[in-house]
């Protein structure tokens, strides 16, 4: 197959640009390359990020200021094209709102277009979602697109091989010979530029105008709200845009703990409260006609020892299987979905396991053991974790927005052998549940837990914990 490379053009684009690499990324492009243009929200931090589950690297341009829109876009072109050079046989130049989809794979859009120098590919302009947007879900809130007769359609992206390309190429106008491009289903274009015939047969752009400029003028909400055709078709790839979105979501979370780790150890005093010194009138030195004495405190590290919040007390850690009251069992489905099952012979590997720990009965971390990762509504953990309340001595029903309601549920002891190597969690230290100070008194003594374990000790947090922890380390703001 040959190689292809993509670079996206972005000026604070954190909102989409999650979104638009894990997409990429799911297409199988040998390079992904993020051409910054000064931005000033977490653009930087996203791509830095993604660097660690793919082949992305981040590029930020310091040109000069004054360059129209227009003019920074042939400069940012020129410069994908000259740090890709001939590397990869293939590059393409987008815009963090548009996303290209290829009616089938990468390889075989690049195997149709045969010998050509490169592929036009139409503009398909989604129209104005039917609520607003949540971060990171511009393509699950956008299921209506224009006609390919709507105007804006007929602008097409190149696809172009890398050795016709001209370090100075510009996408609007290129520098290449009609004859030599073809769409993306190997027929040959009639003319090339804004005015390119329509044919979304192959591969298209998807183009989520409302994604990049929610807050549009008027006259161009009016333009742009292209409710003419409902399409999901878009929503085939997030299946396996999942599987790297936990990936993406973890090292985010890794990079904020460790910065977090980072400075909790140069001051470790951040994970201690300001509790009052019972001694605080004694001085630190006397000398009496009989004796002396010099006091010596401790350092904040012998301090944190001494809390119930880093040092917790052993406790048991236990694994059941789920079932309901009427006596089904949750099962993880091959999607990692739980669902119910009335199978009475039902495989153990099939059936859904609840962890918990004596010392914390209402939290509660659910796991297979057929493998399938457990997946809720709630994408942020492979192995999610919810809070249960319960109703009698041995009955409960999950809390929160778990996708089960309030039906009741009991645990059932399993007789398979459980790796059960889980931390103690931290006592609470306020009325409302942990502070954001006894998250970190834990943390620094257990630097290197896992993610269900740090995704474990959030769970006990209070509204206020939770609000100091999204604002001290807001990479972790999914587990909120």
């Amino acid at each position: 197959m040959p190689s292809a490379a993509c670079a996206v053009l972005t000026h604070n684009a954190a909102p989409l640009l999650k979104e638009w690499l894990l997409w990429h990324l799911t297409l199988g492009f040998d390079r992904i390359l993020v051409l910054d243009a000064g931005s000033t929200d977490e653009t930087q931090a996203v791509a830095l990020t993604a660097e660690h589950v793919g082949p992305i690297e981040f590029h930020e341009f310091t040109g000069d200021d004054e360059l129209s829109p227009e003019e920074l876009r042939k400069t940012l072109t020129a410069e994908a094209a000259r740090l890709v050079g001939q590397e990869q046989d293939w590059l393409l130049v987008l815009d963090v709102d548009e996303f290209l989809d290829p009616d089938t794979t990468l390889e075989h859009l690049l195997a149709t277009a045969g010998d050509a120098d490169a592929i036009a590919i139409n503009w398909c302009i989604y129209g104005k979602p039917l609520k607003p947007v949540p971060a990171s879900s511009v393509i699950q809130a956008s299921p209506y697109r224009s006609t390919s007769i709507f105007p804006d359609n007929r602008m097409a992206r190149l696809f172009a091989q890398t050795k016709k390309l001209p370090t100075s190429i510009d996408v609007l106008s290129p520098d290449l010979f009609r004859e030599r491009i073809a769409h993306p289903d190997g027929t040959p274009v009639n003319r090339i530029g804004p005015g390119v015939a329509v044919s979304w047969k192959g591969a298209r752009i998807l183009h989520y105008v409302w994604g990049g400029d929610p807050d549009m003028p008027p006259h161009l909400a009016d333009h742009y709200f292209c409710r003419d055709e409902e399409d999901l078709s878009p929503r085939r790839r997030l299946p396996d845009i999942s599987m790297i979105r936990h990936d993406l979501i973890n090292a985010q979370a890794y990079r904020g703990l460790e910065n977090l780790l980072q400075n909790l150890t140069q001051k470790p005093s951040l994970a201690l409260s300001g509790l009052p010194d019972a001694g605080s009138s004694m001085p630190d030195h006397s000398q009496h006609e009989q004796f002396s004495f010099h006091r010596i405190r401790p350092s904040a590290e012998e301090q944190l020892l001494l809390t119930p919040q880093s040092a917790p007390f052993p406790t048991r850690t236990r694994a059941c299987f789920i079932q309901d009251v009427t006596g089904d069992f949750l099962v993880v489905g091959a999607d990692g979905s739980p669902r119910f099952s009335s199978d009475p012979n039902i495989k153990t590997t099939d059936k859904l396991v609840g962890i918990y720990q004596d010392s914390h009965p209402e939290i509660l971390m659910l796991s297979s053991l057929n493998g399938h990762p457990v997946q809720l509504r709630d994408p942020s953990l492979l192995r999610p974790v919810l809070k249960i309340r319960w109703i009698e001595a041995d009955t409960f029903v999950f809390a929160g927005d778990s996708g089960f309601g309030e039906t009741q549920f009991q645990f059932v002891p399993t007789e398979e052998k459980i790796s059960l190597d889980l931390p103690a969690l931290p006592a609470v230290d306020t009325p409302g549940g942990l502070s954001f100070k006894g998250f970190c008194a834990w943390f620094i003594r257990h630097p290197h837990c896992a993610l269900r374990d740090v995704a474990r000790v959030i769970a006990l947090l209070s509204k206020m914990g939770r609000k100091d922890m999204g604002n001290a380390v807001p990479e972790l703001q999914t587990f909120l």
